[in-house]
């Protein structure tokens, strides 16, 4: 009861905090969004009884989401357009397949109800993101993404001196939560080089998944810093200072987490970024400026990159032999169960994992070992068109919002392609990231409902039937 009490008075903090960020901008309606954006990296555990779930700020966020969505739907506030996003349809359908596997493939299905819970619960997550955030909200839900960086990165820095000084590293009130106790050992384990390297991974169990969530933070503010600095004018230095700090901040902090697939992820979002702005931005000089600045970058986190990819290190053969060996069990499951796969969760009893471990360390890979060639192919359906509409909303939308958009693209982009390599689909801020990409990206849609159509013969159509006739 005492854990719960302490999450649900962090929880009314953050809240308090966001309503009045909110207001200041004018922007309070999307109070239950912007919640569950704050509130997806502050991954802090308490253990429960039962089948083994955890509860977290982010599913009590969830919780007061669905009620408030639910209020608005009855006083008239929200209604639904009958009209749903084909990605949210084909998740839709990969969550029917996943529950066909628990029935009638997984034989152990303690795990596989978690797994079923994660994606049922961020695909409602993401849902009521769309429900309340729009293009217009574009520059606010950015500000409210750099924001909720705030307090991992402090809680990396207070990490980083309380370790060197003999600390727990935890912050204050973490000692009061019974956590479970994977995450507990993950974060006392996991955040260290076999040589003793520190890695941050500031409110998060795993210094990659930390990674993955400052990686997807640096896209999106390096679009805002791009669209602040060369297409609002005046510029405002105070927003310009604001970005710059927070874009450098995410790099150190990319750096300092030593995750080799979050670096992938960097690199491939700002590859994106760069080929969605083209001849809006990039003059010969600007093109040479942000090479030098690379370049300096670079030169300055060499010597932690070069070790970390280095093949002599111990720590990097031991990981890499570890990831081969559980993607050759994920391919020889695939090719063993083409169809069906060995079942939802039960790719960790293959692969002799701890009880509460199922991954191939390849989202792709584990989902095609779990649920066959149908479940990954949906998946990567899913991924594709998301990526697509993002990417042409960010093409056709005028310089200023292209920047931004380009951001949340190459985010998303980045995020798909470094989970060849690791795992983090089924993490929080990634549904947040999903519907926020949906929520301010044009994405094709499929009609839930028939729409009545009340043409008659010469009477003239509205707009909106006049496009649907042209389609």
């Amino acid at each position: 009861m005492k854990a719960t009490l302490i999450l649900c008075a962090a929880l009314v903090l953050i809240a308090a905090i966001v309503l009045v960020g909110l207001r200041i901008v004018k922007a309070t309606r999307l109070w239950p969004a912007a919640l569950l954006i704050v509130t997806a990296p502050l991954e802090v555990y308490r253990s429960s009884s039962g089948a083994g779930l955890n509860m977290s700020l982010f599913r009590l966020a969830l919780a007061l989401g669905v009620a408030a969505l639910a209020v608005d739907l009855v006083r008239g506030r929200k209604r639904f357009t009958g009209r749903l996003a084909v990605p949210f349809a084909i998740y839709g359908v990969l969550v029917a397949w996943q529950l066909i596997s628990l029935v009638f493939v997984t034989p152990d299905r303690s795990l596989a109800y978690r797994f079923l819970g994660q994606y049922a619960g961020g695909l409602i997550a993401a849902f009521i993101i769309t429900c309340y955030v729009e293009r217009k909200d574009l520059r606010v839900v950015a500000g409210l993404c750099g924001g909720a960086t705030v307090l991992p990165l402090f809680a990396a820095a207070f990490r980083v001196f309380s370790v060197s000084r003999g600390g727990t590293g935890d912050l204050p009130g973490l000692k009061d939560l019974p956590l479970d106790p994977t995450i507990q050992a993950a974060r006392q384990s996991g955040s260290f080089l076999l040589d003793g390297t520190q890695r941050i991974n500031a409110t998060f169990s795993d210094p990659n998944h930390f990674g993955f969530y400052i990686a997807t933070v640096f896209l999106m503010a390096l679009g805002v810093t791009c669209c602040v600095l060369f297409f609002e004018k005046p510029t405002s230095r105070r927003t310009a200072a604001s970005y710059i700090l927070l874009v450098m901040a995410t790099v150190v902090a990319i750096v300092g987490t030593y995750s080799r697939s979050s670096w992938l992820l960097a690199g491939v979002g700002v590859i994106v970024l760069a080929a969605l702005l083209g001849r809006s931005l990039w003059t010969p000089q600007r093109a040479i400026a942000a090479c030098a600045i690379g370049l300096v970058a670079l030169g300055l986190a060499s010597p932690l990159i070069v070790s970390r990819l280095s093949n002599t290190e111990p720590g990097n053969v031991e990981s890499t032999q570890v990831h081969e060996h559980t993607m050759r069990i994920a391919l020889r499951l695939v090719a063993n169960y083409p169809i069906t796969g060995a079942g939802l969760g039960d790719y960790g009893r293959h692969a002799g994992q701890p009880p509460l471990v199922s991954s191939a360390h390849s989202t792709f890979l584990t989902v095609g070992a779990e649920l066959g060639i149908i479940g990954v192919t949906l998946l990567l359906c899913a991924i594709t068109i998301t990526s697509i509409g993002a990417i042409r909303s960010a093409r056709r939308a005028p310089a200023g919002d292209r920047a931004i958009l380009g951001g949340f693209a190459a985010a998303y982009v980045g995020l798909a392609v470094a989970n060849i390599i690791y795992e983090v689909w089924m993490d929080d801020f990634q549904w947040v990231l999903f519907g926020l990409v949906l929520a301010v990206t044009t994405q094709p849609c499929v009609a839930l409902l028939k729409q009545r159509e009340s043409w008659r013969r010469g009477a003239p159509a509205t707009a909106p039937q006049q496009a649907r006739a042209a389609l």
